[in-house]
């Protein structure tokens, strides 16, 4: 028995109800929400929040069911069942679901209308023997200290490790303040509170070149001057922002624009 579509309630937060339903044979409430996509596990919170809304809202709802229903209103069981409507859905949807079933009673239809509009209908219980397949792989995941030893033990060329190691010293010697950061594939440096460049140190992870990026001041090369300039084997100009490879420091373009 429908009760109402599109139940409004309403605490901190706000949310719809799809469908608000009795089922008859033990007058016991449903909430039924539909989908109408591939569903996994990722949307039970939605119908449980719902259930936990409609289990502290008894007596706001009592007041809309005695309107509603012809039989004494001591005879509904307020606590909901939830049939979850979908076409198809992941797996995962019914493992993750089977944990809840001690505590709220779910059920998972599978539902679809054919090209001739005859209707199927599957009805799913949650607990499931798990098989080879559903198997799951459990590993430590360890953070690494990224320096430039660990750069080194990860594969990266030597030279190019060098070529970190002078531009960090080269910087560290021009400027105050400077902080550097080590990541998996990148160093960040930091002057004034102010990212200076970025240098890929794991980009073509066994070639000697080291390329860097960094954002030009008030001065700019032109394409002559980059493509003239000892040392710098590529470049990439867009907009304020430069992009440069090389197998030595370029000291003197350094000196101008970085």
């Amino acid at each position: 028995m429908i009760i109402t579509e599109q139940l409004y309630i309403k605490n901190k937060k706000k949310c719809f109800i799809d469908i608000l339903a009795i089922d008859l044979d033990d007058r016991r409430l449903v909430i039924l929400e539909l989908k109408n996509v591939l569903t996994d596990d990722k949307m039970i919170w939605q119908p449980i929040r719902y259930y936990d809304f409609l289990r502290r809202g008894e007596d706001e709802l009592k007041k809309l069911l005695v309107r509603k229903i012809e039989f004494n209103i001591n005879e509904v069981d307020f606590n909901p069942k939830i049939f979850i409507i979908i076409p198809d859905y992941e797996p995962q949807l019914l493992r993750s679901l089977s944990y809840f079933e001690e505590n709220i009673d779910f059920k998972v239809i599978k539902f679809n209308l054919t090209l001739n509009y005859e209707i199927i209908k599957e009805e799913f219980k949650l607990s499931s023997i798990f098989g080879k397949e559903d198997l799951v792989v459990i590993g430590e995941k360890i953070s690494k200290n990224w320096n430039f030893e660990e750069y080194i033990n990860e594969g990266v060329d030597n030279w190019k490790v060098e070529l970190a190691k002078q531009l960090v010293n080269y910087i560290k010697n021009k400027y105050q303040d400077v902080d550097i950061y080590f990541y998996d594939k990148r160093i960040t440096v930091i002057v004034n509170k102010k990212i200076l460049v970025y240098i890929y140190i794991k980009k073509k992870i066994y070639s000697s070149n080291l390329e860097i990026n960094f954002r030009l001041s008030s001065k700019k090369p032109n394409n002559i001057e980059l493509s003239l300039t000892e040392n710098i084997l590529t470049y990439k100009l867009k907009d304020n922002t430069l992009s440069i490879s090389f197998l030595q420091l370029p000291i003197k373009f350094l000196d101008k624009y970085l």
